[in-house]
C-alpha cells in the first residue's frame, strides 16, 4: 500500500471535501448559537477561507504530484503500478463525484424553493435576469469539479500509452480512449475497461463499478420520474 500513498492520500483528502466542511459549519453554528455574538460568529466564518485555501492547496499539491509520479511509473515500464494507479484514483472518486452532484443538485433545488416562498412567488418575474447567473455558477462548479478528475485522467494517459506500445492499440483508439479519460462518468468505464479488456486486471471491482452506475442511472430516473409525475 505504500506504494500507492500519494494516489490514496489524494482520494481520502478530496473525499472528505464536503464532510470537513459540513463539520465546520456544524460547529460554527453551535458555536454562534451558544456565544450569541455577532463578532465571534463573523470571526469564526471568516476563519473558513483560509482553511479552504490551504486544504485545497493540499489536494492540488497532492495532484501534481500524482501526474509527476505517472510519468516516473512510465518511464520505469511498472504497468501494474500505472493500472492500479488509475483505478484508485477513477474508482475510488466516485463517491466524492456522487456526493458533488447531490450536493450541487439540493443547493440549487433548496435554494430556488426558498426563494420561491420567501418572495411568494414573485421571484419568478426576475429568473431572465437570474438563469444567466446560476448558469454560470453551475458552469463554474462543474469546472472545478471536472479539475478533480485531472490527476486519475494522467494515470490514464499511461496506462493507454503502454497499452499502445505492448498491446498494439492504435493511434485512432489511443487518442479515443484519452479523451474519454477527461469526461465524466465516461472515465470510470473507460477505465474499467482498459483494466479488464487490455490487462486482465480488476475484474470484481469493474462489476461492482458498472453495478453501481447501474444503480445510479435507475435512481436518476426514478427521481426524475417522482419530481415531474
Amino acid at each position: 500500500m505504500k506504494k500507492y500513498k500519494l494516489q490514496i492520500s489524494y482520494v481520502i483528502l478530496l473525499t472528505l471535501c464536503l464532510p470537513l466542511s459540513a463539520l465546520y459549519f456544524t460547529l460554527f453554528g453551535e458555536t454562534a448559537a451558544v456565544a450569541e455574538n455577532a463578532d465571534s460568529a463573523s470571526h469564526l466564518l471568516s476563519a473558513y477561507i483560509p482553511l479552504g485555501f490551504v486544504y485545497w492547496a493540499g489536494v492540488t499539491v497532492l495532484g501534481i504530484f500524482n501526474m509527476i509520479q505517472s510519468f516516473r511509473s512510465f518511464k520505469a515500464g511498472s504497468v501494474s503500478e500505472c493500472v492500479n494507479g488509475m483505478l484508485i484514483h477513477k474508482y475510488g472518486l466516485v463517491v466524492f463525484f456522487v456526493i458533488n452532484f447531490c450536493t450541487i443538485a439540493l443547493l440549487m433545488f433548496s435554494t430556488g424553493l426558498i426563494a420561491m416562498i420567501a418572495s411568494q412567488g414573485t421571484i419568478i418575474f426576475a429568473l431572465p435576469f437570474l438563469l444567466p447567473w446560476l448558469f454560470a455558477a453551475l458552469i463554474a462548479a462543474s469546472f472545478f469539479t471536472w479539475l478533480a478528475m485531472i490527476p486519475g485522467a494522467f494515470w490514464g494517459i499511461q496506462v493507454i500509452r503502454f497499452t499502445r506500445v505492448q498491446r498494439g492499440m492504435s493511434m485512432g483508439k489511443a487518442i479515443f480512449h484519452g479523451f474519454l479519460q477527461f469526461v465524466f462518468m465516461a472515465d470510470v468505464l473507460d477505465a474499467a475497461y482498459l483494466s479488464v479488456k487490455k490487462w486482465g486486471r480488476g475484474k470484481r471491482s469493474a462489476a461492482v463499478i458498472c453495478a453501481l452506475y447501474v444503480l445510479l442511472v435507475a435512481g436518476a430516473v426514478w427521481s426524475i420520474c417522482r419530481i415531474f409525475a
